[in-house]
């Protein structure tokens, strides 16, 4: 298996992101639920190779967010990857 690219790693970043977003049953009241990203790149290990790969908090696929309908979310992204990156939803 080869390596991930920084845009491949960056795209299952920001696509784990994405679909990671659930809603439930109306609440009876909207929250406002925050969270912080501290996007970083660490070495993962597979098959006995080592690669540089692009982790939200440490972790890939990235953390999940839940929210229900009417809430608000207030996502802070603290980038210490020595790249530019965007989050997309």
């Amino acid at each position: 298996m080869k390596g991930w690219s920084l845009p491949t790693a960056a795209a299952v970043v920001a696509a784990t992101i994405f679909f990671s977003l659930s809603t439930m049953a109306l609440p009876a009241a909207s929250a406002i639920v925050e969270h912080t990203f501290v996007v970083s790149q660490m070495n993962m290990t597979h098959l006995c190779k080592e690669t540089l790969v692009t982790v939200v908090n440490g972790q890939v696929p990235g953390p999940t967010i839940e929210v229900t309908e009417g809430d608000s979310v207030i996502i802070h992204v603290v980038n210490k990857s020595p790249h530019n990156i965007t989050i997309h939803w």
